[in-house]
């Protein structure tokens, strides 16, 4: 109201009316640059404690993590060192009974050598004994031919009854090849022809 008396009053002059107005422009565009400015660094403020407040939840959020992990890595970790163990325990097992089977294969082994070797030795005494024997009744039918004296069977089963066939068969194999011998030498019996004097006192 007191403006628009004044401006009543008298007239105005161009100049200070543009500087006037031009005042009031600049005025306005700094208060308003002002506002802006404050709201930025209000925003910036805002913008820097809420980022603040999220950085601070996610270093919360990765220390629960970590401590979350170490604890999972501790744990397969001793998992692992009790599953070495109990492995191993299987290994050492798996060994003491390999070393016991060939243990035990060694002495079997050693018994049966032995056993063989005596069973060998038997057959070859047997052997022996048998050329032996052999020998001794050539030279008897050598010297006395097919006039050598027979032994009675009653007498020689009473003595060995096993051998009363096997004897019986090979004194007639024998008087026979002396008998039918061209050269006239004495005749000789060889451990084959005894063979087969048992066998066909068996098969008979």
């Amino acid at each position: 109201m007191k403006k628009l008396l004044l401006n009543g009053l008298g007239p105005r002059r161009k100049g200070s009316e543009d500087t006037e107005e031009q005042g009031n422009t600049l005025d306005r565009l700094l208060k308003d640059k002002e506002g802006v400015r404050r709201k930025l660094e209000v925003e910036e403020a805002e913008y820097i404690s809420r980022r603040k407040e999220c950085v601070s939840n996610l270093i919360k959020l990765e220390q629960q993590e970590i401590a979350r992990r170490e604890k999972e890595l501790t744990e397969k970790k001793k998992s692992l060192e009790e599953k070495k163990r109990l492995n191993q325990q299987v290994r050492d097992k798996y060994v003491e009974q390999m070393k016991l089977l060939e243990q035990k294969y060694a002495e079997v082994t050693e018994e049966h050598s032995r056993t063989e070797e005596e069973k060998d030795t038997e057959i070859k005494g047997l052997e022996d004994k048998l050329e032996e024997v052999i020998s001794s009744l050539n030279e008897k039918l050598s010297e006395f031919g097919p006039t050598a004296p027979e032994v009675d069977p009653r007498q020689q089963s009473v003595m060995y009854p096993d051998l009363v066939d096997v004897t019986r068969s090979m004194s007639l194999t024998s008087v026979d090849r002396f008998q039918h011998s061209s050269t006239g030498s004495s005749p000789q019996i060889s451990i084959s022809s005894t063979i087969s004097a048992n066998s066909n006192s068996g098969q008979e």
